[in-house]
């Protein structure tokens, strides 16, 4: 995992942004998400539609994202208005039973940034069935499917250590844009920085499945455990005070600097659930970058990657391949997915019929 710290050069030259370059505003859009009610565990393969009552021709595409989920399709509806699917293992991957409330968000063909929320019921999956005499009957049904993967999947040193690493480089970003959005007012550091928020729960999530000790004891903005993340945070901010270019490239930065450590991080992850979430956070990322990096552009500047390589980066801001959000991206996550899933699958025969 890359752990660089390198101080950007500061810009000398304050930029004015244009009127109407940065959106001030967020659009609210009513979303509704089905199916309104998933278990845990089942229905493999599935997915989850969000119906929404936007414009497809007034949305950049690739910028739809469900609490930090890409999604493998964007199509309209009979009204033209904007339909999102998404792979329901993902979504499952960032609920716990009870209620979840999951955000659908993006940007316009304008900048400005939507999103709307709506409500599901996460059902705990029970417990697999055990043989008794002939018959097949349900253990017991507080068990759900997250202790049973424990069982099925247990973490090596390597995952833990990825795991609590991109806790804190989530709260990284999310600290920085939260600074920046005080400094600048500028939109897209605040709906990003909740994105972020998002990540880290993400992971959060993965922490209390494998009751690891969370490395976030105090979420104070600019406090981590990691004393590398607290002199990068430092430097950031004091580069991104300088001007809103400034702040634009440190947020291009540090989605670049995000991207290449989760690579580096499911390049050594094999536990399935870790893998999920780490591709979702990838793909937020590559969202991210992409915002800073049209943002930059529309003031006509350039950002140079720093970790990605120029082609990796290329493919990221076109879509083309190479990132999650492309169709040599999307192939690789469904190849991940099926490396993952295949393994426990057989497992969980063994565990549950005894063969």
């Amino acid at each position: 995992m890359i752990r660089r710290m390198i101080l950007l050069a500061a810009p000398v030259i304050a930029v004015t942004f244009a009127a109407g370059a940065i959106a001030d505003d967020t659009v609210h859009i009513d979303v509704q998400i089905s199916p309104s009610n998933i278990v845990l565990g089942l229905d493999k393969g599935a997915a989850v539609t969000v119906h929404t009552d936007i414009a497809l021709s007034a949305v950049q595409r690739d910028t739809v994202e469900l609490s930090g989920i890409a999604p493998y399709l964007t199509k309209s509806d009979a009204l033209g208005h904007l339909v999102a699917k998404f792979h329901q293992d993902e979504v499952e991957a960032i609920v716990a039973p009870g209620v979840a409330t999951l955000v659908l968000s993006g940007f316009t063909n304008q900048g400005l940034a939507f999103e709307g929320a709506d409500s599901i019921r996460v059902i705990a999956d029970p417990a697999p069935p055990k043989q008794n005499g002939n018959s097949l009957v349900l253990s017991d049904p507080a068990a759900v499917s997250q202790s049973r993967l424990i069982q099925v999947q247990t973490l090596t040193d390597v995952e833990i250590a990825h795991i609590l690493f991109m806790r804190e480089e989530e709260k990284l970003a999310r600290d920085v844009y939260l600074a920046m959005f005080d400094l600048w007012g500028v939109r897209v550091f605040d709906n990003i920085s909740r994105s972020e928020q998002k990540h880290m729960d993400a992971i959060k999530a993965l922490i209390d499945t494998y009751e690891l000790v969370d490395p976030v004891v105090d979420d104070t903005p600019g406090v981590f455990t990691n004393p590398a993340l607290n002199d990068l945070y430092t430097q950031l901010v004091a580069q991104g005070s300088a001007s809103q270019v400034g702040a634009l490239t440190v947020g291009a930065y540090i989605e670049d600097l995000d991207i290449i450590d989760l690579r580096n991080a499911l390049n050594e992850v094999d536990c399935f659930c870790v893998v999920r979430v780490f591709e979702n956070l990838e793909s937020g990322s590559c969202n991210h970058l992409k915002a800073f990096v049209r943002l930059l552009t529309a003031q006509g500047e350039t950002y140079t990657p720093e970790f990605l390589t120029q082609d990796e980066f290329d493919a990221i801001i076109d879509g083309s391949q190479g990132g999650p959000q492309g169709p040599q991206g999307l192939q690789i996550q469904q190849q991940r997915r099926q490396n993952q899933w295949q393994p426990m699958k057989r497992q969980r025969a063994r565990e549950w019929y005894g063969n």
